[in-house]
């Protein structure tokens, strides 16, 4: 079993929820632990709840932003963990979304989907030089369980069947 403390990791929407709850985890471990988000108020929220964490600014859809992260995160030593957590979901009534359609299943499927694999291919030649690395994919009980109380969650349901299976 892979000891974590003195180990560094990246938690992708490390700024709410589940990625909030894995940081406080992580630095219970003895952890240096780096977040990402695109939402500035968020990343100065959870940087002002645990002060020893490095907060960068990042939308993971954007190649640029991505590169700029990761080259932060190799000065200050790299990571050992990437624990792709960012994600989101919209729920909408299709009856009342019309040609919006597209534009969000596309941005559920480039947040929940590319972006993992994105990620993954970024930092897997650096993981594969540790001597103990891992990639931990957060996914969701809806890649097992029809949303029948969510009819919509079509582009949702796939990305998280996606990222459930999705293994080096």
């Amino acid at each position: 079993m892979m000891k974590l403390i003195h180990k560094s990791v990246l938690i992708t929407g490390g700024v709410s929820g589940i990625g909030l709850e894995a940081v406080k985890q992580y630095l219970a471990e003895g952890m240096k632990v780096f977040i990402c988000g695109k939402t500035a108020s968020k990343l100065q929220d959870a940087k002002q709840k645990y002060p020893s964490i490095t907060a960068i600014p990042c939308d993971i859809n954007l190649d640029e932003e991505v590169y700029n992260m990761k080259q932060l995160i190799n000065d200050a030593g790299g990571i050992d963990i990437l624990h792709n957590n960012a994600g989101i979901v919209t729920v909408y009534d299709l009856a009342y979304t019309g040609n919006r359609i597209a534009s969000i299943t596309r941005q559920e499927i480039e947040t929940n989907y590319l972006a993992t694999v994105r990620l993954k291919a970024l930092f897997l030649p650096d993981l594969m030089r540790r001597e103990e690395a891992a990639i931990i994919n957060t996914s969701s009980a809806v890649a097992y369980l029809p949303a029948t109380f969510i009819p919509n969650l079509f582009g949702f349901q796939s990305c998280a069947t996606f990222v459930h299976h999705f293994v080096a």
